[in-house]
């Protein structure tokens, strides 16, 4: 019975170790196989990166490359003046700016839309608060520019003659 009980035991061992090296060996080959998998990605990540930094002085021409990495769509015309405003104002990157020309923004809809219509907008979550922010402040400066005007031009006003 000790000599059964000890067989059993060896063969029990022996099955375990076959099982470890399998087991080893399927971990390694995975390993090799997602390392493949990131490099290949990294790689696609890293030739898109330098196409965007390449052209992000150009707008038009980032959008045309995103908006053709999205989708087979015909040639997205990008508003100059809405990109420039969303980068300077907003930094909202080249690509989140052509993603916008995608769904038919320029500048003036931009800036009239509300906060609810930017975030159906399929950009980056910080790109929205940001865009958000800059259009609030855009408001507000032109209400105030709009007051000042009016106050300005008011007649019979004293601080007229001293700010003409």
């Amino acid at each position: 019975m000790a000599i059964s009980a000890a067989v059993n035991s060896e063969a029990s061992s022996e099955h375990l170790d076959r099982l470890r090296r399998r087991y080893s060996e399927a971990t390694s080959e995975y390993a090799r196989l997602l390392e493949r998998a990131c490099a290949g990605r990294l790689a696609e990540c890293q030739q898109l990166r330098l196409r965007l930094q390449s052209s992000s002085a150009e707008s038009e021409t980032a959008a045309a490359a995103a908006a053709a990495d999205a989708s087979d769509a015909d040639t997205v015309r990008i508003d100059p003046d809405m990109a420039a405003w969303a980068e300077r104002e907003a930094r909202v990157s080249s690509v989140d700016v052509a993603v916008l020309a995608l769904q038919d923004f320029d500048l003036e809809t931009l800036l009239l839309c509300d906060k609810e219509d930017l975030s159906r907008a399929p950009i980056r979550g910080g790109a929205v608060v940001r865009l958000w922010q800059a259009i609030l402040r855009h408001r507000a400066s032109q209400q105030q520019q709009q007051q000042q005007q009016s106050s300005s031009e008011a007649p019979g006003n004293p601080g007229t003659e001293a700010q003409h």
